[in-house]
């Protein structure tokens, strides 16, 4: 329910502009919900993709770019 909760409020109203930082630990659910991710290792943006992204795409580049498994 919680869920299902953030989902509406993430999304808005018609015509709803809006930014927001939402860190995770749920990949499918995060990438669900975003129109662009970004992955931060010590500090630097390591990797931006805008658009949909494909769970296991975005895990490969995870441990390529960062050399951390999740």
């Amino acid at each position: 329910e919680a869920a299902a909760s953030l989902k509406q409020i993430l999304r808005g109203g018609p015509g709803a502009q809006r930014t927001v930082v939402m860190t995770t630990h749920n990949l499918e659910r995060g990438l669900q919900f975003s129109d662009r991710v970004a992955i931060m290792h010590r500090g630097r943006i390591v990797y931006m993709e805008q658009g949909k992204v494909d769970p296991a795409i975005f895990r490969e580049v995870y441990i390529e770019r960062t050399g951390l498994r999740e």
